[in-house]
């Protein structure tokens, strides 16, 4: 009885602030965007294993994040974050988030996911937006 008049006082004293919060359990940007600037050291043909290694964990996380947004987008058509080219590659993928990150690195404490989707619709907005 007591704790039942108690609740309501409580989430009416914390107004807004009663909110859930969101945590990510990835990397940072500033981690992916690390990982993925080996792009650029294998283009210089320096095939090194943790190049290699790096840039497949970046491609892969990205990857990850697309597949997730579209299948979002299946039960959701109107959520719409980002429009992905069908060819688009992974490597492709690890510029656009080295040039983000390199472009806006007050983001760079953002989690990888978010980080990411905010990457991509600046890169591959829809319908032309900008």
């Amino acid at each position: 009885m007591i704790l039942g008049m108690f609740l309501p006082m409580l989430f009416l004293a914390l107004g807004a602030q009663a909110q859930p919060s969101v945590y990510f359990f990835g990397p940072s940007g500033a981690e992916l965007v690390q990982k993925c600037r080996s792009v650029k050291i294998l283009e210089n043909d320096d095939k090194n294993k943790w190049s290699m290694i790096n840039l497949q964990a970046c491609g892969s996380y990205i990857e990850g994040v697309v597949d997730t947004i579209s299948a979002v987008k299946i039960k959701h058509p109107t959520d719409v974050f980002f429009c992905v080219p069908e060819k688009a590659t992974e490597e492709q993928f690890a510029r656009v988030i080295v040039k983000y990150g390199d472009d806006h690195p007050e983001k760079l404490h953002l989690s990888a996911v978010v980080f990411v989707v905010n990457a991509l619709s600046s890169a591959f907005p829809c319908n032309g937006e900008k």
